[in-house]
């Protein structure tokens, strides 16, 4: 008999744990990221934050935000196939457009390019 590796097994106990941040149903707020002239002001300011802290707290917020929205969606079209109702698949088309106003959102996508160019600091 072959043994399995305890690696993958530690995936999935680890994997349920990275979204218990799911269950309190609170949304969890984009961090203020600073970019170009904000920095300035910042430094001046003393409260700077350094990139890779504002890139570890944008990140975390995505995948926050990016699990809660994923786990209605995913719900919502269970229960549309199973029920075949009309207003389920309309609940189901709603989650599925949150997530993609998730994707498209241009003050993400400015931050993220701000993160970017400054990835050597």
């Amino acid at each position: 008999m072959k043994l399995l590796s305890p690696l993958p097994m530690l995936f999935f106990v680890a994997l349920p744990c990275a979204f218990v941040g799911c269950k309190t149903g609170k949304k969890t707020p984009s961090p203020e990221i600073r970019t170009g002239a904000d920095e300035n002001a910042a430094s001046k300011e003393g409260k700077s934050m350094s990139r890779q802290k504002q890139a570890d707290l944008f990140l975390k917020a995505y995948l926050t935000e990016l699990a809660q929205l994923e786990k209605l969606e995913a719900l919502a079209y269970w229960n549309a196939a199973n029920s075949g109702k009309k207003e389920d698949w309309e609940v189901s088309s709603k989650a599925e457009f949150e997530v993609k106003k998730l994707h498209s959102d241009k003050a993400r996508y400015e931050a993220i390019v701000g993160l970017l160019e400054h990835k050597d600091e």
